[in-house]
């Protein structure tokens, strides 16, 4: 380019556009999913336990189902506490499957359609945990329905999530194994009602599936940032 200096023409060159390099990856920005993960187990087995103190006489998985925990007229002590938990852990639920949604930026159009509809089983879920404070085992029948919409919901999420979260390069063994013996267990219980134990099952191994999804998760969200990826936000957006 010539630009015009006293009446003489001068040549200008620009100076080439010099690309900054990609920050480093943040490793910190993963323990928050991480995290995220694992407050649900922590929040609603934590506040369990403190209810089976306080329960009055024996409790087992043989004898007695999960959710004589929250039982006032059984539990007079300890219902209180567990009722908390729940909410707890329907609310962390809620806010971890809101964060799948960093996978959207890696996903094709059909896949994040189903990433929406494992979103929103996933927040179905979480709501029917809280609903369990309001619906406790004394009232037997709306406490069966609170937890046939929770079973079917997490069964949906869980099935839908192998193909929505399916992505070329990355491994899919250990999430789908997972995902099998969580959606045994659920299957399961629903097989064998009569037996106390079999509510047991769904509770207690479906956790490892949400612990292997948010591994995923955060390391795909480190992955993004690496590359320059801006779709944190998208974890709360």
């Amino acid at each position: 380019m010539k630009k015009a200096v006293g009446g003489a023409h001068v040549e200008s060159r620009r100076e080439p556009l010099r690309l900054r390099p990609n920050r480093p990856a943040h490793r910190p920005y993963r323990w928050p999913i991480i995290v995220l993960a694992l407050l649900p187990a922590i929040s609603f087995g934590l506040c369990a336990f403190i209810a089976f103190l306080h329960y009055p006489g024996t409790f087992t998985p043989i004898q007695n189902t999960l959710s004589e925990l929250g039982n006032p007229d059984r539990n007079p002590d300890g219902s209180t506490i567990y009722r908390v938990g729940c909410v707890l852990g329907g609310s962390t639920s809620a806010a971890f499957f809101l964060c799948l949604s960093l996978w959207r930026r890696s996903g094709t159009q059909r896949r994040n359609r189903v990433l929406t509809l494992v979103q929103g089983l996933g927040l179905m879920a979480a709501l029917a945990m809280i609903l369990f404070a309001a619906y406790p085992y004394d009232e037997l029948l709306s406490h069966r329905i609170v937890l046939g919409l929770l079973a079917n919901s997490s069964l949906a999420a869980m099935v839908l999530s192998l193909f929505a979260l399916w992505r070329k390069n990355r491994p899919q063994r250990l999430r789908t194994i997972v995902t099998i013996v969580a959606s045994s267990a659920i299957l399961l219980m629903y097989a064998i009602p009569q037996y106390h134990w079999a509510e047991w099952l769904p509770a207690t191994l479906s956790q490892p599936y949400i612990w292997v999804l948010g591994v995923e998760t955060a390391t795909l969200s480190v992955l993004s940032r690496r590359a320059g990826d801006r779709s944190w936000g998208e974890c709360v957006g």
